[in-house]
């Protein structure tokens, strides 16, 4: 719990967070701190959204969340997200759905992503 109190999160938060996605009590600290840091440095998120959205943090970084980002911010410059689609429901989307909504129809926009 420290660890995320390190991040301004109440204990109202944490254990709201808990109750969404339990399996957020496992998740090693530095763990936590990557995908914390990764959306509140890089992408410029509160802390406390992820209260509202913990299931955020049980993605890696690496190898989902980073790639995913990049062809979040490709396709919101060129004003083809947003409006009530949020961050969150775009990464959750399975491989597959991403993979059709987002690469194959914008593959001009976001060359080499065939990993994502």
């Amino acid at each position: 719990m420290e660890i995320f109190k390190s991040f301004g999160w109440s204990e109202s938060m944490f254990f709201a967070a808990i109750k969404t996605v339990p399996s957020i009590v496992l998740l090693s600290e530095p763990n936590i701190r990557e995908r914390m840091e990764f959306f509140v440095d890089m992408a410029g998120y509160s802390p406390s959204y992820f209260a509202l959205h913990p299931i955020l943090l049980t993605y890696g970084v690496e190898k989902w969340l980073l790639p995913r980002y990049q062809v979040w911010k490709v396709l919101k410059t060129n004003k083809l997200v947003g409006g009530n689609r949020s961050i969150c429901s775009f990464m959750q989307l399975r491989k597959r759905k991403f993979f059709e909504r987002f690469i194959l129809r914008y593959e001009d926009l976001v060359p080499n992503r065939h990993q994502t």
